[in-house]
């Protein structure tokens, strides 16, 4: 499965008042009002790779703000992750699917 983007959502007037309140309120009115509901969209597209204990894939997260501690330190800690790039992917799936036969 492949996800590009980190599922930000659209910048409006909701969205906005949204941040204006949490940062108001001291918060960082940036990740209430779009990075936690965009991870939140991302991570349950994940989800539906795997669904039983026996299912096994591959998750492509496909943007670079991925490597950034802001999304990174919202994964899960039972990814297991892996920056590459190009050919480096093809690799990565090949060596992942020959370890789980």
């Amino acid at each position: 499965m492949c996800v590009v983007g980190v599922g930000l959502p659209q910048i409006g007037p909701e969205r906005e008042a949204i941040r204006e309140q949490a940062e108001s309120s001291g918060h960082n009115g940036f990740d209430i009002a779009y990075r936690y509901p965009g991870m939140h969209k991302v991570l349950q597209a994940a989800g539906r790779l795997i669904r039983s204990d026996s299912d096994r894939g591959v998750l492509l997260l496909c943007d670079d703000r991925y490597g950034q501690p802001g999304y990174s330190g919202l994964l899960p800690p039972h990814y297991r992750v892996t920056r590459a790039r190009g050919r480096e992917i093809e690799g990565h799936i090949k060596e992942f699917w020959g370890r789980e036969q």
